[in-house]
């Protein structure tokens, strides 16, 4: 299974300096460190939503026919072709908030690409 979700052991490793910690088990990353990761694979409680979400959605990756990921070859490279060894076809095609700037359709303008609050 490739899964990129990690249950800490309780709220201390948030403050404690674990999140300091450089991992090495994600092919194509080099030197990062817990606390890069997005917060939302990181969680204490292993019955999370959104965490099990994640991994089941990482496992059902394995069943696609491709891959549509918003970055570019150039940022990610070592881990976009890290994946595509053990992934269907990846297919880069961001930033999408460039080619969002592109559309005239004034009612389309109001897509944004981030979900997260500012």
């Amino acid at each position: 299974m490739l899964s990129f979700v990690v249950t800490l052991d309780d709220a201390s490793c948030l403050t404690n300096g674990y999140l300091e910690t450089t991992i090495d088990w994600i092919p194509g990353m080099n030197n990062i460190r817990l606390k890069d990761l997005p917060s939302f694979i990181r969680a204490t409680d292993p019955n999370d939503i959104l965490f099990n979400f994640l991994i089941n959605e990482s496992e059902v990756a394995f069943k696609a026919s491709a891959i549509v990921l918003n970055t570019f070859d150039a940022l990610e490279r070592a881990a976009v072709e890290s994946l595509s060894s053990n992934l269907p076809p990846i297919y880069t095609i961001g930033p999408l908030h460039f080619i969002l700037n592109q559309i005239y359709d004034h009612r389309l303008k109001s897509i944004d690409t981030n979900f997260w609050k500012e």
